[in-house]
């Protein structure tokens, strides 16, 4: 897992997608798209994705489901169609631009504005 990034900023036009992940510095921890669901994942000693800490309470699961981190402050997850089926209903809060949502050492995945003030997280710090 060398090269793993931790942040997904706006400023990257990239989405994360079924099976891709952002990881925790210390690759404890992944957020992503596992089996068509968004969440914070346990990583396993050998790398793999293994249970959830939390996940999104999307109204579906079908493939093809995307997460996107948008311009106006949202992060949304999108069914393959293009319907939002998950949102973290954060548009318009913080300032500025760059956004980044951040998976940290301690489990906990962060929407940061560009002064690093939390914007929206998912409160899944763990005691590793």
């Amino acid at each position: 897992m060398l090269g793993v990034k931790s942040s997904l900023c706006t400023n990257e036009s990239t989405f994360l997608y079924n099976n891709q992940f952002i990881y925790s510095p210390n690759q404890a921890y992944a957020a992503g798209i596992n089996n068509n669901y968004f969440g914070v994942y346990n990583v396993s000693v050998s790398g793999s994705v293994g249970s959830a800490l939390w996940t999104a309470s999307q109204s579906s699961a079908p493939s093809g489901d995307y997460l996107s981190p948008q311009t106006d402050r949202n992060l949304v997850v999108y069914n393959s169609g293009g319907g939002a089926i998950w949102a973290s209903n954060t548009q318009n809060s913080g300032a500025g631009s760059p956004f980044c949502l951040t998976m940290e050492n301690n489990g906990n995945l962060v929407w940061y504005d560009n002064s690093f003030t939390t914007v929206w997280q998912t409160n899944t710090v763990q005691g590793r």
